[in-house]
């Protein structure tokens, strides 16, 4: 079975606000479980899945902008 954590334990994990995660999960960022009004739990598999598509998207705007900076190099010369 998928771990499950504590909202607080992944705001901890994440470096971030309860207030962040509940909205992470509101919009689907995040999948989480809903045992009771206070008993939220966030699936490891959901914070890797979310982590892995932050550093894919951090990635990409790098590149862009290396690239960028290749281009502008080169039109100089």
């Amino acid at each position: 079975m998928n771990e499950l954590f504590r909202v607080n334990r992944v705001s901890a994990i994440l470096d971030c606000s309860r207030k962040h995660i509940y909205r992470l999960i509101k919009e689907g960022k995040l999948a989480a479980l809903q045992f009771g009004p206070r008993q939220t739990r966030v699936t490891r598999e959901s914070i890797e899945k979310y982590v892995r598509e932050r550093l894919n998207e951090f990635r990409r705007e790098n590149a862009i902008d290396i690239l960028e900076k290749i281009k502008n190099q080169n039109e100089r010369h």
